[in-house]
């Protein structure tokens, strides 16, 4: 394996593969889901870890 492998840009071919895997939800999905289930749902998105994986910062 190159030693180099973790210094380069994500090539955006695999980030559409993990999209299509995981079905990364939007945040705005996520504020949805969480105020389904707690009546404020803000302690826990402050909580969250999210991941950019375009542009828009979804």
């Amino acid at each position: 394996m190159p030693a180099d492998l973790y210094r380069s840009p994500v090539p955006e071919q695999l980030w559409e593969r993990i999209r299509n895997e995981f079905g990364l939800p939007s945040l705005e999905q996520v504020r949805e889901r969480l105020s389904a289930m707690h009546e404020d749902p803000e302690p826990v998105m402050r909580q969250l870890v999210r991941v950019f994986t375009g542009e828009g910062g979804t």
